[in-house]
C-alpha cells in the first residue's frame, strides 16, 4: 500500500514539474458513530494548460459507504470540464470551470411492511452540466 501511495506522489509531482500540466483532487473520509457507517470519496483531477487563460481537464470519482442501508453503497463519477482564467495576480488567480459529467449509483432501498420486509436495489446515471466559479492561491510562482 506505501508503495502505491509513493507511486502516485511521484507521478503526480512529474506531471507537476511541466507548468502545461496539473494534478488535484478531492478525498474525504467520514465516520458516523450512531449509524456505524463509514463513507469515503476519492476524486482525481487532470488538466492540461493550452494558455495562461485556457485549460482543459477531467475529474474521475469514486465514493463508498460501508453500509448499504444508508443509501448508496458506490458511486462513480467522470466530469470533463474547461476552465477559462480570467484574473491573475501574485496571490490569486479566479476561474470559471464549465463542463458536463455523467455519474452512476447503486442506491438501496428499504420498505417494512407488518410481516415482509422489502429491499430493492436500483442503478441510476445522472448527466448533468455546471459552471463553477473557482479561486486559485497561489503559493509560490514555481509550483
Amino acid at each position: 500500500m506505501k508503495k502505491i501511495v509513493v507511486l502516485i506522489f511521484v507521478v503526480m509531482a512529474a506531471l507537476s514539474a511541466k507548468a502545461q500540466f496539473y494534478v488535484g483532487g478531492n478525498v474525504a473520509l467520514w465516520h458516523n458513530d450512531d449509524a456505524d457507517n463509514t463513507s469515503f470519496l476519492i476524486e482525481p483531477e487532470f488538466g492540461y494548460n493550452f494558455s495562461e487563460r485556457w485549460a482543459v481537464g477531467a475529474t474521475l470519482g469514486f465514493a463508498h459507504n460501508s453500509k448499504e442501508t444508508v443509501g448508496f453503497k458506490n458511486a462513480f463519477s467522470f466530469a470533463p470540464y474547461v476552465r477559462y482564467s480570467y484574473y491573475e495576480n501574485k496571490v490569486v488567480r479566479l476561474f470559471l470551470d464549465g463542463g458536463i459529467g455523467i455519474s452512476s449509483v447503486k442506491y438501496l432501498w428499504i420498505g417494512f411492511n407488518a410481516q415482509l420486509k422489502l429491499t430493492l436495489f436500483a442503478m441510476s446515471a445522472v448527466l448533468y452540466c455546471y459552471v463553477l466559479p473557482a479561486v486559485q492561491y497561489i503559493i509560490h510562482n514555481n509550483i
